[in-house]
């Protein structure tokens, strides 16, 4: 996957895959073809909020990409837990 990645996201996935499960935040790494070009997915979330998304009622996908910097686009993945009454 060096090919497809930023060599400073690679080495932040190398750093972080030395660290405890509970500590680290890069969870996937993948690139697939979308259109006419290569799309780069990185999934990051913390070990609580991976264990979190199996109890939720519902999983909200915000694609607004409010965050753009240069080639990144972030978009944000939120669940409701209706116990709470509150996003996740």
């Amino acid at each position: 996957m060096t090919d497809e990645f930023d060599v400073g996201v690679q080495d932040e996935l190398e750093k972080e895959q030395k660290l405890p499960d509970s500590e680290q935040y890069i969870r996937h790494m993948s690139s697939t073809q979308m259109g006419n070009g290569m799309t780069n997915v990185i999934l990051g979330m913390t070990k609580f909020h991976a264990e979190l998304k199996h109890t939720v009622d519902c999983l909200v996908v915000d694609f607004t990409y409010k965050r753009v910097h240069g080639i990144w686009k972030e978009f944000e993945v939120i669940g409701w837990d209706s116990r709470h009454q509150k996003r996740m």
